[in-house]
């Protein structure tokens, strides 16, 4: 199913996950949303990104590639965050 879905939604780009990249684990930020975006979500990922980043600075620098990746299940979503 993975496969399927990574070639024909995300054109291969997805990634199995691994223990490299260490802990992963889902958040349930709740808020009302406005077109499919829900804002109290878009912050709290910038507050977690934010926080890697002090990890890991490499994870703001637009050169650099496969330090984090971020699906938004709707173009609205992303647009909001970049």
């Amino acid at each position: 199913m993975f496969t399927i879905a990574n070639d024909i939604s995300y054109d291969g780009l997805m990634v199995q996950g691994n223990d490299k990249y260490g802990k992963t684990g889902w958040f349930d930020i709740r808020g009302n949303d406005e077109d499919k975006y829900v804002e109290e979500q878009g912050d709290f990922l910038v507050s977690k990104i934010t926080e890697l980043a002090q990890v890991n600075p490499d994870i703001l620098n637009k050169n650099k590639k496969d330090e984090i990746f971020v699906i938004g299940k709707f173009q609205v979503q992303v647009s909001h965050l970049n």
